[in-house]
């Protein structure tokens, strides 16, 4: 099982969620509007449907800059972000 913090491009306030700069949303081929939801994470077996792959085809998107990670961190203990079981 593994946690994962949303990506969705739907606006949330800033106190639930952390915006991916630009550079990373590019990189990742995200789209610009994406943020990083810090009010919950979803639980789920890797690999499973729920994991979209990239342009090559692999479920692994690659690692976060580590000032984003804290960032991200940081706003999910704050948050107390709850878990969300999903596809199991």
């Amino acid at each position: 099982m593994i946690l994962v913090a949303p990506i969705p491009t739907r606006d949330y306030s800033p106190r639930q969620s952390v915006v991916i700069p630009l550079r990373v949303c590019d990189h990742l081929g995200l789209d610009d509007r994406s943020k990083i939801v810090t009010t919950e994470m979803n639980r789920f077996i890797w690999v499973g449907p729920d994991v979209v792959p990239n342009r090559e085809g692999s479920p692994y998107f690659g690692t976060p800059p580590a000032a984003l990670h804290q960032l991200v961190r940081k706003h999910l203990l704050n948050n107390r972000a709850r878990i969300i079981g999903r596809s199991i």
